[in-house]
């Protein structure tokens, strides 16, 4: 908090310091009390105890016990005398007078028509004078002895009226037993008693007597009244406040008191004295003198707030942190954006108060769950509380989510009254944690008793264990709410269907039509089968539906059937030509070539084919080509093949051949270019070796010059034997040229040798033969060579190898040795035996592979056709699988071409398939009946209308499944869903609750200390009478401090606030203030205590009033205080702290939900103060008390300083009257004044006369003003005008008085009534009021409460539905009993069935559509219904327009389930009963009024 906060809000607080001294300045002066009576001189009789002055050791039982006492009736005149005593003999206090004389008729005079008279005097007749002597001695016995009797019966109704105001005004007075008067005039006058003692006044009605007792709260010195003495010995006064703090004196106490104010008076001056009486006292009034005078008197419960103002100031001193609330009030925070989380605060808000976060404990709505949602996010809140909405449940719910959050809470109120049910309002189990510290309980028992059950709970339960039950239930209680989330979806979804249209094929339908659309043609149109594809045409056009229903006789059912079955495609099978060729070349098989070689063959392996066995045939012929008998050099190198140094031999040569070659092939551009030779070579040079040198000498320098060929001779003869082009060589290319065509000639010369060595002489031409390049036919032999070298391995080898791999046994082909001496014999015996042989084995085997052939054709065939008939009913199938088996060609050629017809078929099959397979997508069933050609659907063309015919599947489908779903059966899910999160939000909200105490208590082991040590001690203290009693309350008072704060929930009027909390020690989380409306400026003092705020109050109800204040005092303080303070002029007596939340910025958050009073009543003060905008929601069909308003006019009444007795008389005795009827029974009542005090105070003390007691306690009465009754309410209220004309012309017209005074006032007065409300009033409405006038206004209420409901009334029934009244007449003729438009307090049901004193709710859904927003304010609607206890059975539209009687057969039963029976009528008093009522009332009181008269007669 900054500095500037700090310095205005104490600024504020020494404002309101000053403020309270101006609103209650001290008194002095006893007189000047609010009521006062001496109680020192009381009269003496059997009925009064008096215990006043009483010993010390004296057990008493109440400081005074008043009786009624029986009063006696004056002894009756004898009947000689009765006409000589004048009137008022019977009087206590009267005179009784003697006539002296009277004059007696004596006759008449016939001639001038005159009475005759005679005088006759009193003592005339001795007889007569001692009669008179006889009976004025009885009188006067009387006198003596009734005349206590009459002082006890006027304490009686003193006391009966004390009672009374103390009743109505128990927040702003307290009743006082004062002595020790102080006596003392200086600078201010002072008499007054200095001892105080708290008083109850106790009733007891049943005696009757009035009891004075003691209250819990201790004695107190009046020091203030010291302040203004001059001269006190402060030391010494000090000493005797210590000594009272120990000894408690008491004002009853005789002598131990007497001798306390003797030292006090000492104390105050050293000429003070104390005296007995007053008649001791002198007249130096300079001097204090205290004497004893015991009185009891009424003061304001104000002294508190001076000092806590006081404490307030300090602690500011001492504090940083200061609740925001204020710094909000004094303008030192700026205004904040409203954040999108608080803007939405009040959107989408359940209507039964269920959130996932906040706890609500007690049955609840959207009002009280947004309270809680904008407390989180701000440091206050404003709630506007019309009258009957629920303010104290409202509280008592955040007292429950509060206490779960683990938070401390003070619950205030400037009105008693408005918080005497609170802590029962609060949830069962957690009422052991909140304090309710009223005037009617001990403070002491009530703190004993909760501290009793905190300890309970503290060693009974287990942090530990209740955290994982936590865990669990909130585990479960997510789940829930989710779930019931999913629920009013469902339900909502459910409910918008009924007005939703059906659209089908982009056109939308009423679904009340499409019911009777349905209900009308459901035998013309309803062949289509359901279900059907919702919304969309048939996905078959008309003609293709046409198409589809002409395929049932172009394909008949059997080919159809023929078609499903799995059948060959025509590839797999042969044709009949096939099947004949294969029977007619089987048979043509010769067993003996079958045979041949078969030996040959391994029987088990048959892994080739013809193909490959053919292909084997040419292998061999082409390796038995290769074998040339004629070509030695042929065998030789084919045999080589087998020997591999021969075999190396051949590739040598080969080798050889190929490199000439390559030589001569590289070597050949240079020939072309150089013509290289050689001359006369001789044999010793070594030319290679000289080329090379002579090709490095060129390569290093260039060219050979003579020293070389001088040191190398041969180098220089190889250069002379050497041509290029018929030259010597010069260049390197040329020598180069040289040396390579010189190896060449070497090389050739080397292979021709070889050649004519190795191959010529095996028959091969020889080189001479080949010519001079010979080299060149040498290398065609190569390939050959190498061919042959490669006969086995590549020709020979791989075909025995594939003969044995395919089963050829070569033990029976080629068995004998060979033995010759030609060395190529082998190669002689393949050529010419075992080729052979091998070819002919091959054929053999290749003649049975054909005649296989034939016969796995057949077998094949067999087999396919086998595997397709496996489970299938084909005679197709069948008659092939008979033809294979038979081998008759005739029978498959007859099953073949039925096969071959099917497949022709296909195509027009296949279609049909299509047309099923699109027409299934959007009515398979349909599709199912047309392939199985069920009855209409298997005819060659479908039945008419299909449009139509298809628009009544639709309906029909789409109704089904919207009426599938049982709104009952959700909204009793719902109901059963909402109950177990309200069990499970208690369980969890005391649990969180206890947990956070525990942890707390946990955390502070001295408040644990504090609570045992005061519990002991109020044990030890008992009755209060012990010698030790006041040593132990004085160290218990020491414990109180901690022991408070054990209590996390305080409830208290703000009279209490300020006496029991300090504010430097106390502090809650949340102050909530009731009725704040009420409460002035002052109230700021409880509002500090708190870090958030919740302000409860109506600013349409009565504000609080600043009598006696002087307006130029205020604007004084104000100017000193709070001059740069928001809104300062506001502060003032009529500026609440409700008035200051609002000015502050504070939007209230308005309880709409009404549940007091009947309709009729609260709606005068909906259309006065709220716009209309409150709901009532209580049900007056139960009421007996009927009509809800009553007017009363009382003819020739005159009312004189603000009282009407003929009025008051009249409201007394029909008060009495209703008492009368039974109607009326436990019925409580109260009278409200609508014009100031002193008529309530008459017709009290006239009820409080003539009515008994007993009955005047049970039936609570109270009369009083609005303001007497702001936060209280009775079920039936009397209101007095009071008002007459006695001028001429109308009254000056009252409005709505200053700041709204009378309209407020009317407004709390007629809302206090529950069930029924009469005016008594004396004026003529249209003759002595003005339009405009308030009273008039009221008065033509009450004449007409329905009047400006009429013409919405008449606009209603002109739109009442014929859906209702259809199903109404069902309900009637069915013989249940039917209201219709029932009105719930401002809901209106359609019909509600009634049987005894049950009754259901009956809604019919889907004539007219609202928007879907309306559809979500009737679920609001219901819900709240429900939670009054409604139940509903909701009819939807299109199901009773598709079938009415089967639609209310469910009804039927739904209401027998529900209790409801036929021919069944309410029990109880009926409406029209009403007028006999108030006739029966009003005929009472006339009777009543009359024994009045005839006893004051």
């Amino acid at each position: 908090m900054g500095q500037k906060a700090k310095e205005k809000i104490t600024r504020l607080f020494h404002f309101l310091k000053e403020y309270n001294n101006i609103k209650n300045p001290k008194i002095t002066d006893i007189t000047n009390q609010v009521w006062m009576k001496w109680v020192d001189n009381l009269p003496k009789h059997e009925t009064i105890v008096n215990n006043i002055y009483l010993s010390e050791s004296d057990d008493i039982e109440g400081i005074l016990r008043v009786k009624r006492p029986i009063l006696r009736e004056c002894p009756k005149i004898p009947r000689e005398i009765k006409k000589w005593i004048e009137k008022g003999w019977e009087n206590i206090n009267g005179e009784v007078k003697i006539k002296k004389e009277i004059k007696i008729k004596s006759g008449f005079n016939n001639k001038n028509n005159e009475t005759k008279y005679i005088t006759e005097k009193f003592e005339d007749d001795k007889k007569r004078v001692n009669a008179f002597n006889e009976w004025e001695k009885e009188r006067n016995k009387w006198i003596e002895n009734e005349k206590p009797a009459r002082a006890v019966d006027d304490l009686f109704n003193t006391l009966y009226e004390l009672y009374s105001k103390i009743k109505k005004e128990s927040e702003s007075i307290e009743l006082i037993l004062g002595d020790g008067l102080l006596l003392y005039k200086k600078d201010i006058f002072i008499e007054h008693p200095i001892l105080l003692q708290h008083v109850n006044l106790k009733f007891d009605a049943n005696v009757p007597e009035f009891i004075l007792t003691e209250s819990d709260k201790n004695t107190e010195i009046y020091r203030s009244l010291f302040y203004n003495i001059e001269g006190i010995n402060n030391e010494l006064l000090m000493e005797l406040y210590n000594d009272f703090e120990g000894n408690n004196y008491s004002p009853i106490e005789g002598e131990n008191t007497s001798s306390f104010f003797n030292r006090v008076a000492n104390a105050l001056s050293p000429k003070g004295r104390f005296i007995e009486s007053k008649s001791e006292t002198n007249d130096n009034l300079e001097n204090p003198q205290i004497y004893r005078k015991p009185v009891l008197f009424l003061r304001k419960k104000n002294l508190g707030f001076g000092i806590a103002v006081d404490s307030i100031i300090e602690d500011i001193d001492d504090k940083t942190n200061i609740p925001t609330f204020l710094e909000e009030v004094v303008g030192c925070i700026e205004e904040n954006n409203p954040t999108e989380k608080s803007s939405k605060v009040m959107l989408n808000l359940n209507p039964n108060g269920i959130d996932k976060d906040i706890l609500l404990t007690k049955p609840a709505n959207s009002e009280q769950l947004a309270v809680a949602k904008y407390l989180e996010s701000n440091s206050a809140v404003l709630v506007q509380g019309p009258p009957g909405t629920g303010k104290t449940h409202t509280i008592a719910n955040m007292i429950g989510y509060l206490l779960s959050q683990g938070k401390s809470i003070l619950v205030t109120s400037y009105s008693e009254k408005a918080l005497s049910v609170l802590k029962d309002k609060v949830a069962d189990n957690l009422q052991s944690l909140c304090l309710s510290l009223l005037s009617t309980v001990e403070s002491r028992v009530e703190m004993e008793k909760t501290l009793d059950e905190i300890n309970e709970n503290r060693s009974r339960l287990d942090p530990e264990t209740l955290k994982h039950q936590i865990e669990s239930l909130e585990k479960i209680r997510k789940d829930k709410i989710a779930k019931l989330r999913e629920l009013k979806l469902k339900l909502k979804n459910i409910r918008l269907n009924e007005y939703r249209p059906i659209v089908v094929n982009g056109e939308e339908f009423n679904p009340l039509d499409a019911a009777k659309f349905i209900s009308k043609y459901k035998d013309a149109y309803s062949w289509i089968p359901m279900p059907v594809k919702l919304g969309v045409a048939p996905s078959l056009s008309e003609e293709e539906i046409i198409e589809l229903y002409e395929t049932n006789k172009t394909i008949s059912k059997d080919q159809e059937k023929e078609y499903d079955n799995k059948l060959p495609e025509l590839s797999e099978l042969i044709t009949p030509r096939d099947f004949q060729d294969l029977i007619f070349n089987k048979h043509e098989f010769s067993e003996e070539k079958l045979n041949q070689y078969k030996n040959c063959w391994d029987a088990k392996s048959l892994n080739y084919t013809t193909e490959e066995l053919e292909s084997i045939i040419v292998d061999i012929n082409k390796s038995l080509k290769c074998i040339n008998l004629d070509s030695e050099w042929t065998l030789a190198t084919i045999q080589a093949s087998k020997e591999k140094v021969v075999k190396k031999n051949w590739v040598n040569l080969v080798n050889e051949i190929n490199n000439v070659y390559q030589m001569k092939l590289d070597i050949s551009e240079e020939i072309f270019n150089y013509k290289p030779e050689f001359e006369n070579i001789e044999d010793n040079l070594d030319m290679s070796k000289q080329l090379n040198t002579i090709i490095n000498k060129l390569e290093a320098s260039g060219k050979i010059n003579r020293i070389n060929l001088m040191f190398n001779p041969d180098m220089k003869k190889v250069i002379n034997c050497c041509r290029v082009n018929g030259s010597t060589p010069k260049y390197i290319n040329e020598y180069r040229a040289l040396l390579k065509y010189y190896n060449l000639n070497k090389a050739k010369k080397q292979l021709k040798n070889r050649w004519n060595r190795q191959i010529a002489p095996l028959g091969a031409d020889s080189t001479e033969e080949m010519g001079e390049e010979f080299e060149l036919v040498c290398e065609k032999y190569c390939d050959v060579i190498e061919e042959n070298l490669l006969w086995y391995e590549k020709h020979w080898d791989p075909i025995i190898l594939k003969l044995k791999s395919i089963g050829v046994n070569f033990d029976f082909i080629d068995n004998e040795i060979d033995l010759s001496n030609d060395k190529y014999s082998s190669l002689k015996n393949i050529k010419n035996k075992l080729g052979v042989k091998l070819k002919d084995v091959i054929k053999s085997e290749i003649y049975r592979l054909k005649y296989f052939k034939y016969i796995k054709m057949k077998d094949s065939v067999t087999k396919v056709i086998n595997q397709y008939s496996s489970m299938q009913d084909s005679e197709i199938l069948k008659g092939l699988q008979d033809a294979l088996l038979d081998e008759n060609v005739e029978v498959y050629k007859k099953y073949y071409e039925k096969l071959v017809n099917i497949k022709n078929l296909s195509k027009d099959i296949e279609r049909r398939r299509y047309l099923l397979k699109k027409i299934s997508e959007s009515a398979s069933s349909w599709a199912k009946e047309i392939k199985h050609r069920n009855k209409v659907h298997g005819e060659n063309k479908p039945p008419t209308k299909i449009k139509e015919a298809w628009l009544f599947a639709q309906f029909s489908e789409e109704l089904e499944k919207r009426n599938n779903q049982s709104i009952e059966v959700i909204q009793n899910d719902i109901i059963k869903l909402e109950n177990y999160i309200k069990e499970n939000t208690s369980e969890l909200a005391f649990k969180k609750a206890w947990e956070a105490k525990l942890n707390d208590f946990q955390n502070n082991k001295r408040q644990v200390q504090s609570i045992e040590g005061w519990r002991q001690l109020i044990r030890k203290i008992g009755k209060g009478k012990g010698k030790r009693a006041e040593i132990y309350k004085a160290e218990a008072r020491k414990l109180m401090p901690n022991c408070q704060s054990a209590v996390p929930v305080w409830i208290m009027p703000l009279s209490k606030v300020v006496e029991n909390f300090n504010p430097s020690e106390n502090k809650f989380d949340v102050v909530i203030i009731d009725e704040a409306s009420q409460a002035d400026v002052m109230a700021l003092v409880a509002l500090y205590l708190g870090k958030k705020v919740i302000v409860v109050g109506d600013n349409e109800q009565v504000s609080p009033l600043s009598i006696g204040e002087k307006t130029e005092d205020i604007d004084r303080l104000i100017r000193e205080y709070l001059y740069d303070i928001p809104n300062d002029k506001l502060y003032c007596g009529k500026f609440s702290v409700y008035d200051l939340a609002q000015s502050s910025g504070y939007q209230p958050i308005r309880l709409k939900e009404h549940f007091r009073c009947v309709p009729e009543i609260i709606q005068y003060s909906n259309i006065l103060s709220y716009n209309r905008q409150i709901k009532p929601l209580r049900d007056s069909s139960e009421v007996t008390t009927k009509p809800a308003t009553v007017i009363y006019r009382v003819e020739g009444a005159i009312s004189n300083n603000k009282i009407n007795e003929k009025e008051a008389e009249t409201l007394v005795s029909l008060i009495i009257g209703c008492c009368k009827n039974q109607e009326y029974k436990d019925k409580t009542f109260g009278v409200i004044t609508l014009r100031g005090d002193k008529q309530a105070v008459l017709i009290d003390r006239l009820l409080q006369k003539k009515m008994n007691p007993i009955e005047y306690r049970k039936r609570e009465i109270l009369c009083g003003n609005p303001a007497n009754f702001q936060g209280d309410e009775r079920d039936i209220i009397f209101l007095s005008m009071v008002d007459t004309n006695d001028g001429e012309g109308p009254l000056r017209k009252n409005g709505y008085g200053n700041d709204d005074l009378f309209k407020k006032r009317y407004n709390v007065a007629v809302s206090r009534a529950r069930d029924q409300i009469w005016l008594i009033h004396s004026l003529d409405s249209e003759n002595d009021l003005k339009l405009g006038d308030i009273r008039k206004e009221l008065i033509d209420y009450f004449k007409n409460p329905h009047s400006k409901d009429v013409e919405y009334n008449t606009l209603s029934k002109k739109a009442e539905s014929e859906f209702e009244k259809e199903v109404m007449r069902y309900l009637i003729d069915k013989g249940y009993k039917i209201v219709p438009q029932w009105q719930v307090g401002s809901y209106r049901i359609d019909m509600v069935a009634i049987c005894n004193d049950k009754k259901i709710a009956i809604e019919c859904d889907g004539e007219k559509w609202h928007g879907e927003e309306k559809i979500e304010e009737d679920m609001i609607r219901q819900s709240i219904l429900e939670r009054l206890g409604w139940r509903f059975i909701r009819i939807r539209g299109s199901e009773f327009y598709k079938d009415k009687i089967e639609t209310m057969k469910v009804v039927y039963n739904k209401l027998e389930k529900m209790g409801i029976y036929q021919s069944c009528c309410k029990l109880g008093v009926e409406n029209n009963n009403s007028d006999s009522l108030i006739n029966r009332v009003k005929s009472t009181a006339a009777v009543i009024k009359n024994e009045w008269e005839e006893e004051l007669d």
